[in-house]
């Protein structure tokens, strides 16, 4: 943000996608699955998936501030070490049938990451 804040450009990958998920959600659910007997592996995250550009807009628009100046761009054009996949985003099947627990969209836990933030003067 302080780059944006600044009126500098900041590029951001449009074509691989993810899910941002909310750390307090996932710590929420860490603490309820060790209430239980239960044990294994667990997808924890966030529903939905976006772009890293979409993210980056999605908190801009929400703070309320300018997003002309996020670039979006093909991750092969970033220069970056590693090849990434385009598609990662996992799916909470086990912790559903287990726990029943669906964490809400990642738009709705930006949201509330957000308002935390803001409690907190950590965002404007």
């Amino acid at each position: 943000m302080g780059k944006i804040k600044n009126g500098e450009k900041v590029v951001a990958g449009a074509d691989q996608y993810s899910q941002p998920t909310y750390v307090d959600m996932v710590a929420d659910v860490i603490a309820k699955l060790i209430d239980t007997e239960y044990y294994g592996i667990y997808h924890v995250s966030n529903s939905g998936s976006a772009s890293r550009y979409e993210f980056h807009k999605a908190v801009l628009e929400y703070l309320g501030m300018d997003d002309s100046n996020l670039i979006p761009a093909s991750d092969v054009n970033m220069n970056r070490p590693a090849v990434r996949q385009r598609y990662v985003a996992m799916h909470n099947l086990a912790l559903e049938a287990t726990l029943g627990i669906k964490l809400p969209p990642w738009e709705e836990a930006l949201r509330m990451c957000l308002d935390k933030m803001k409690s907190m003067n950590l965002v404007p």
